[in-house]
């Protein structure tokens, strides 16, 4: 095991040095085997060292997750994504501001060749429209987080297409985009209804208590709701809603109780519902996580 282990060690000081001199080696990338290339992908996507010029070297049929959030890439990388039809994980979050790079085209691209993807995370994507996300629920139904936060152009439409064709969905962020009460609903009133466990709705000023009622009534397996800096949503939601839920601080964690009077501050103070699954148990505690916790979908 220690010459395993020492082994390993050498392999993984080997690729470090290969990919601070990638531009020498470039061309050395693509007959490497698979496991080889998997382990140098996460390096080099890390150290935000993958770009539109050098993706094509290092990908391979039987990659199934990407994690592309530190890299500059653009439509063109992902065109090239092509021949990846095993891929399950996707991320093309900005780890920093907005990533003006990828639009609707290249998510489109995705889409018709990845129909297999499970995560994507989308998260300040600005130029991303409903096109992409439409593209990507009709080809990709076996979505189960999608991450829209920061989509500014993002509409009830995505929603609409998402709550119709992904089933499996489980985890849907779409705050601070330009959803309504309309979208919601649509989202909520689709198959993935019973499957949905964590909601980010933050930051969406359309949205009313209306949104969160749907959200309440239509989802049993809901655990956390997040719709903090939603100004037209207020405390009258909790009231009037099939749960009822006053609040008590205790240490980052703040328990709920059924049919219990709320306090005013509670909805502007308001950060994620957590609901645990349901059980035989009629008076069901719910809890109020810090919403740091939980600042993109998957927790």
């Amino acid at each position: 095991m220690p010459g395993l282990q020492r082994v390993s060690q050498l392999l993984e000081l080997c690729l470090w040095c290969f990919m601070k001199n990638i531009s020498r080696y470039i061309t050395d990338i693509k007959p490497l085997p698979p496991n080889i290339k998997d382990r140098l992908i996460k390096i080099m996507s890390m150290q935000g060292q993958i770009t539109d010029s050098n993706i094509s070297e290092i990908l391979h049929p039987e990659v199934q997750t990407l994690d592309l959030h530190s890299c500059d890439i653009s439509d063109t990388a992902l065109l090239h994504l092509c021949n990846c039809r095993k891929l399950k994980i996707l991320n093309l979050s900005s780890s920093i501001g907005n990533r003006i790079s990828i639009t609707s085209e290249g998510i489109k691209a995705v889409a018709s060749s990845c129909s297999s993807l499970h995560e994507a995370f989308l998260k300040r994507c600005c130029k991303l429209t409903d096109e992409g996300v439409l593209a990507l629920a009709l080809n990709c139904r076996l979505l189960k987080i999608i991450d829209l936060g920061g989509c500014l152009s993002i509409t009830d439409a995505s929603l609409h297409a998402l709550g119709k064709n992904c089933p499996f969905l489980q985890c849907v962020d779409f705050s601070a985009t330009q959803v309504s009460d309309n979208g919601v609903v649509a989202l909520v009133s689709g198959p993935c209804a019973k499957k949905l466990e964590e909601i980010h709705m933050g930051h969406c000023v359309n949205l009313t208590d209306e949104a969160v009622e749907a959200v309440l009534v239509s989802c049993p397996q809901i655990r956390i709701l997040l719709f903090h800096g939603c100004p037209l949503i207020t405390e009258l939601c909790c009231c009037s809603g099939p749960l009822e839920f006053s609040y008590k601080y205790e240490d980052h964690l703040t328990n709920f109780h059924p049919k219990k009077p709320i306090t005013r501050s509670f909805t502007r103070s308001l950060a994620a519902i957590s609901r645990p699954k349901q059980t035989e148990t009629s008076d069901m505690d719910c809890v109020l996580m810090p919403f740091e916790a939980h600042q993109s979908c998957g927790g």
